[in-house]
């Protein structure tokens, strides 16, 4: 997760490890600091990891043409595959 810890952010990364591992799933977390995008690549890169796995929402067409997304920066700028959950 990239982003400054808070009460509800903490609460959802926990709840998502514990339901992964409850699962069966080999689970590593790591709370990261940053901008979001080079955060992840940058994580990425120095795990050697294969695949990212990331919740996509959408936004109106005018906040996209204005801002944009993290979702679309990473699918332009990532050389791994990218998995995307609606």
């Amino acid at each position: 997760m990239v982003g400054q810890p808070s009460s509800i952010s903490d609460t959802a990364f926990e709840l998502a490890h514990q339901r992964l591992m409850s699962s069966g799933f080999t689970v590593t977390t790591a709370r990261l600091e940053g901008e979001i995008v080079s955060a992840l690549q940058n994580y990425r890169t120095t795990h050697a990891i294969d695949l990212m796995v990331m919740g996509a929402y959408g936004h109106s067409r005018i906040r996209q043409f204005l801002v944009g997304s993290h979702t679309t920066q990473l699918l332009h700028l990532s050389d791994c595959a990218l998995l995307l959950l609606r």
